[in-house]
């Protein structure tokens, strides 16, 4: 169940407030009485990397705020704060790429807040201005129904009246996460290979396949060598090996729902052939070769 929320977006309803601005430092803030912020319903997600909470701040767009990466996450208690200044304090949030709130049955996310009048302005493009969505006040519950926009990515909570507000957490109650699935990636790997040490790298090759395709890790005889995100397909790494001998590479993969898999193959790096390098002996082919066709020339022509 869903808490009973107030709503002051009410087209038919004209609400005129008489405020008096007061300005407030930073360092005044601690002897403001803070209103204790309420608990919400537990939202019960996939264990994983993907979640319906904040993922970050965008402090070049957000003013006047102390502990911003208190709204990230889940809802704990500690909260992020904006205050009046010489501007009304406002603080902008990303919910996350692939975790963006969507226009869904009822309400689509929920303010976890205490303190004043706030104002809520959601978008999916820092480029463009943020939409106004609607006026609050403590926890509640918003609908981007009455937006422009079906997919909310970027939310900016603005202090409206009062002087702050504090904000623990935004939960996603529709959003675009994918649904829980429990099977690990496949790998599809490269055998073991051996290459000489003059040939400077060699390049190995895993196909890599899931429905939610999170990040990926390889080691070099179980050091981390790299990491990075994955797509399905191919995906290619160029060894470079230092010295002679058996190096066992490894590659682990994730998907967003922290479900893995790993492969490991040994790649024998040898000296090169008779003590020469590949280089020199492609010169001596060469010549050999070259000499072979001259001789071939001479007795034709004796012939």
């Amino acid at each position: 169940m869903r808490p009973l929320q107030r709503s002051l977006s009410s087209s038919k309803i004209i609400i005129i407030f008489f405020s008096l601005s007061i300005l407030v430092s930073p360092l005044a803030i601690s002897h403001v009485a803070i209103p204790e912020i309420q608990t919400t319903d537990t939202i019960t997600v996939a264990a994983g990397f993907l979640d319906p909470y904040v993922d970050d701040i965008v402090p070049s767009q957000s003013e006047a705020y102390l502990n911003g990466s208190y709204v990230i996450g889940a809802p704990d208690g500690e909260t992020a704060l904006i205050y009046q200044d010489y501007v009304d304090g406002y603080i902008t949030i990303d919910m996350g790429e692939n975790e963006e709130i969507t226009d869904g049955t009822g309400f689509d996310f929920e303010v976890l807040a205490s303190g004043g009048n706030y104002s809520i302005y959601i978008g999916n493009s820092l480029e463009v201005s943020l939409e106004l969505l609607s006026r609050g006040y403590g926890n509640m519950s918003f609908d981007i129904s009455s937006s422009s926009h079906d997919v909310v990515r970027y939310i900016r909570i603005s202090l409206f009246i009062g002087v702050l507000v504090n904000i623990d957490a935004v939960v996603a109650i529709n959003s675009n996460l994918p649904p829980a699935e429990e099977d690990p990636p496949t790998i599809s790997a490269p055998a073991d290979t051996e290459m000489f040490l003059s040939d400077g790298n060699t390049t190995l090759t895993w196909t890599l396949s899931d429905a939610n395709p999170w990040t990926y890790e390889i080691l070099i005889n179980e050091t981390l060598n790299e990491t990075d995100w994955w797509q399905e397909g191919p995906l290619e790494f160029s060894f470079e090996p230092t010295q002679l001998g058996f190096w066992e590479i490894t590659i682990i993969v994730y998907d967003a729902f922290g479900n893995m898999a790993s492969d490991s193959l040994l790649v024998e790096v040898k000296p090169d052939p008779e003590g020469m390098d590949v280089t020199s002996l492609v010169i001596i082919a060469g010549v050999i070769g070259g000499i072979v066709v001259v001789l071939g020339f001479l007795v034709y022509r004796k012939k």
